[in-house]
């Protein structure tokens, strides 16, 4: 009998905690966290693609909602915006300078196709001015799934190489280059053919005189012989 109240508290407290955990569970069931806005897209700044690791940021007034860096061809994203602590307009900071885009945020929004451009040719930065937006009201878990949407993810490895191509035109004639190095003489050739008798010169009376001059001298010195061998006969004949 003692123990009868005990027991009956002791009850109690159990389903007075288990009550409160039921409770808790259905209201968190029945509001899910809002799933946040999801972009990509592609960031100019002064007319030209961002360069790799420059620093994008989703803004709501001063509040830094969500921050990504771009990559190869000015591509950035996914970049996930949760939903901001107040209300107006989401807009965006290339590299310190305000884009000229800016949206409302929507829970479950993806969109890859996004163009941020700032700097040179960009319009003024958007009004921080709160713009009155309806309040959300939370939806089933079932109906907030957000729908698919592809969003460019890394560059992948790069392919096999092609076929080649047809031969292309000849390209213009080249400058002449240096002249090289005498080569090495050759052997001597075969010996030609005699070639055809010259003319027979011009006779000349100077060498006839010559010549007759020729003849007087040799007869002179054949007769001093003569004489001298007459003269040393007989000479050899008085002695």
């Amino acid at each position: 009998m003692i123990r009868a109240p005990w027991l009956i508290f002791a009850i109690a407290v159990v389903a007075l905690t288990l009550f409160g955990a039921v409770s808790h569970a259905t209201v968190s069931a029945q509001s899910p966290p809002m799933p946040p806005t999801v972009l990509a897209g592609t960031a100019w700044l002064d007319g030209e693609l961002v360069r790799p690791g420059t620093l994008i940021e989703a803004m709501q007034g001063d509040v830094r909602l969500s921050r990504t860096t771009a990559r190869n061809d000015g591509r950035f994203g996914p970049l996930q915006v949760p939903e901001p602590p107040g209300v107006g307009p989401v807009y965006f900071v290339i590299d310190g300078q305000i884009a000229d885009v800016d949206m409302s945020w929507r829970a479950g929004f993806l969109q890859a196709d996004l163009e941020l451009r700032a700097g040179l040719g960009a319009r003024p930065a958007p009004s921080t001015v709160a713009t009155p937006v309806p309040t959300s009201t939370p939806i089933p878990a079932q109906s907030m799934a957000p729908t698919v949407v592809a969003v460019a993810g890394p560059a992948g490895p790069r392919g096999e190489r092609g076929p080649e191509g047809p031969q292309g035109p000849a390209g213009p004639q080249g400058k002449s280059g240096l002249p090289g190095p005498a080569g090495p003489q050759g052997a001597p050739g075969p010996e030609g053919e005699p070639g055809p008798p010259g003319q027979a010169g011009e006779s000349d009376d100077y060498g006839l005189y010559t010549l007759a001059a020729a003849g007087v001298a040799v007869v002179l010195a054949l007769l001093a012989l003569i004489v001298s061998i007459v003269a040393f006969s007989r000479r050899n004949r008085l002695t």
